[in-house]
Parts: C-alpha cells; sequence; structure tokens
C-alpha cells in the first residue's frame, strides 16, 4: 500500500439521479454520507444550480437550502456546481452580453447563499468556444474574488495539449484556465464510453492511463491548485448494441451478479473488476464498475505527484470501502 506523502483535500461531487435501488433520492443518500464521513470530506459540490438560455440560472431552493444548512451543521463550507445543457452553456458562454449577465447572476447567488466558491462544469464546448470560454473564466474569476469568492473549474481528462481523444477538452486550455481559477479538477473518468470515440468496452479509467493523465495535467497546471477527479461508477456495456449501455454502481452490481449468476473476474492488466452476462433478450453485455481495489491501484500511481486533492464523481451508490481505503493513505 502507497500513503500521499502530502495532505490532501478530499471533495465528492453530487448530483440528482443516481439512485433507483433504495428509494432514497441521490440527494437524500449523500446527505446522509456527508454527515457519515464528515471528518474525510472537506466540503461537498451538489449540482443545485443550472445554466438557463438567458444567461441566468434554474436554482432548486429547498435542494440548495438542505445542503446549505447540512454544511453548516458540519462546519464545512458550502460549494455548489453549476452545469447546464451543452447547447445552453455554448450559447451563453459565446455571447458576450448573456456571458456578463451570467457572471452576475452567479456572483449574486453565491453571495446570497453564503458559499465558500463555485464549481463550473461547463461542458463539452466546441473548439471554436476556447477564447470565448478563456475571457468567461477570467471575468468570472476576477467578479468571484472581489468578494472573497473561489473558483474551481472542471477540466476534461487529456494526455497532451491537444489530445484528438478527449473531445470534451476542445475548449479547455489547461494552461490559461489554471491562471484564473483557484482550483482545477481534471476528471479522470470515461476513458471508455460509449458516446466517445473510445466507444468499445471497456473501465470507465484504468490505472496507466490515469497515470498518464495525470503526468500531463501536473506539467502544466500549479500543484496547489491541481485535484483529481476520480470515479465511483461503472457501466453496463451491451455488447450488441452500446447505445444500450447504461452506467451502473456498485450497490447494483451485487443485484446484476445474482440475478445472473455471473462471476467476477479481475483484468489482469488494469486491476480492473467486471463480470459477463447474457440478458433475457439474448444480449451479451460486459460489466466494468469501481470498488476498493479499483481505486486503490489509481491511489497508487497518483501517490507519486504532487496535487491539492482528490475529488470524486459522484455520492451516491458507490463502494463505501472505497472511503477507508483512502483514509489510510492519508497522511
Amino acid at each position: 500500500m502507497t500513503k500521499f506523502s502530502h495532505q490532501l483535500e478530499v471533495t465528492p461531487w453530487i448530483a440528482e439521479g443516481h439512485d433507483q435501488e433504495t428509494g432514497m433520492s441521490a440527494f437524500g443518500r449523500a446527505l446522509k454520507t456527508m454527515r457519515e464521513q464528515q471528518k474525510l470530506f472537506d466540503y461537498v459540490m451538489p449540482c443545485v444550480w443550472a445554466c438557463r438560455s438567458d444567461g441566468g440560472f434554474t436554482d432548486s431552493t429547498t435542494l440548495t437550502g438542505d445542503f446549505r444548512r447540512t454544511a453548516d451543521e458540519l462546519g464545512q463550507p458550502f460549494w455548489p456546481l453549476i452545469a447546464g445543457a451543452c447547447e445552453t452553456v455554448n450559447a451563453v458562454v459565446g455571447d458576450p452580453e448573456l456571458r456578463q449577465k451570467n457572471i452576475a447572476e452567479l456572483s449574486r447567488l453565491l453571495r446570497e447563499n453564503r458559499c465558500a466558491g463555485v464549481d463550473v462544469d461547463y461542458e463539452f464546448l466546441p473548439r471554436e468556444r476556447r477564447e470565448d470560454f478563456n475571457v468567461f473564466i477570467r471575468d468570472l474569476a476576477e467578479e468571484l474574488h472581489r468578494h472573497d469568492l473561489k473558483l474551481s473549474v472542471d477540466l476534461h481528462p487529456k494526455v497532451r495539449p491537444d489530445d484528438p481523444w478527449s473531445i470534451g477538452a476542445q475548449a479547455q486550455d489547461y494552461e490559461v484556465l489554471g491562471q484564473y481559477a483557484d482550483i482545477l479538477h481534471v476528471m479522470c473518468y470515461d476513458q471508455y464510453h460509449f458516446a466517445y470515440f473510445y466507444n468499445n468496452p471497456g473501465p470507465v479509467s484504468t490505472p496507466a492511463w490515469t497515470d498518464a493523465v495525470a503526468c500531463y495535467s501536473c506539467s502544466v497546471i500549479p500543484a496547489h491548485k491541481l485535484v483529481f477527479g476520480l470515479p465511483t461508477y461503472g457501466f453496463d456495456w451491451n455488447e450488441d448494441d452500446p447505445s444500450r449501455t447504461c452506467c451502473i454502481f456498485y450497490a447494483q452490481v451485487a443485484v446484476l451478479r445474482e440475478k445472473y449468476q455471473a462471476e467476477e473476474q479481475v483484468d489482469e492488466l488494469t486491476g480492473q473488476p467486471f463480470f459477463r452476462y447474457l440478458a433475457e433478450d439474448g444480449a451479451r453485455h460486459i460489466v466494468y464498475y469501481e470498488d476498493f481495489r479499483s481505486a486503490a491501484n489509481k491511489f497508487d500511481v497518483l501517490a507519486k505527484y504532487r496535487f491539492r486533492g482528490l475529488a470524486f464523481w459522484v455520492l451516491t451508490l458507490e463502494d463505501p470501502r472505497i472511503w477507508n481505503e483512502l483514509r489510510t493513505r492519508l497522511i
């Protein structure tokens, strides 16, 4: 077991729509885990606001209040995540007036809700939007810093400046964004994804690829700003119809394995657990998933780097042993 040589910040993301098994909403379960792991998590990042086409935000008032109160109760910063549909975000970031409205509205929301900062998860912008996104992050950072608020930005993974396989990172200039944002979350997941170029079945991320992403990130982003995002989910790959591939979480894996009497295996090359089954409709499936062992493999490759912290997508039906595995490696 390899320990991290320095103190790390630990922050999971929270998003709705990932909890089908327990009857508890993903937000409800996340609130419960927030309390259970309060000594491990420095803060959490719930997705409670979404960008609108007019530059404003939808606000789930009840959820915002729930997380605000829980953060206060635990003595943690309140650090929400903002996202939005690709088309909406592209239009807003590309329009100077809407861009400034987006910044002003966000600043107001953060101050009204006594936030410590915000995590910007504006993904899959096209390459021609790169300069606009740089300007957006520059101006947003300037506005937030005037009010002593912090800014974090989520980055798609890549292993070199213009990685052709990272279609989500086309508008993300690591070096420029690293000058303005306080924290950069590099999302070390979706190496294999049914909607991407690597659309053949495979793990959400492998240790070797995670290592390559980390190596490039550390070469262009200041260490004190760099956070690596790791996955807690997997994919149930439909080998006969990839479009029917779906996300799966650890708590759902045991149910599926028992239903089909599937034998767990471990990939010798990557160390990732998986199993196969034949569905009722005759389709062949292979399920790659994340547990404490796969997380440990990624902790091992990241331990050689100096960086700010770790983030996890997403807090819901994850293998709870991941948190104990991480805790044993922290100094």
